[in-house]
């Protein structure tokens, strides 16, 4: 047997313009401040930012349950709040 992982990790940025935006669309949109955390997980944000130098990047999304397993699955109204937040997020003006 033999293990392969192909994502490297991806380095928090103490400034981040993107993260500054989707804090200040949340907090407008939901009343509340985001959770900020970091997670053992493969992403993509850590492929992109190894490619491209200076990268600002962030991952956020929906509730997931039993992931990578044959019940994995999406809580349908978190999918809803995801896409409402990003519609936020892109349409967001300073």
């Amino acid at each position: 047997m033999r293990f392969h992982g192909d994502y490297p990790a991806w380095t928090y940025a103490r400034e981040s313009a993107l993260r500054d935006r989707c804090v200040a669309v949340y907090e407008a949109q939901y009343g509340a401040k985001p959770q900020i955390v970091a997670i053992h997980a493969g992403l993509e944000c850590g492929i992109l930012s190894g490619k491209i130098d200076g990268l600002d990047c962030i991952s956020f999304g929906p509730n997931l349950l039993h992931v990578h397993t044959p019940n994995e699955r999406a809580d349908i109204a978190s999918v809803a709040r995801v896409w409402e937040y990003l519609k936020a997020i892109l349409s967001y003006k300073e």
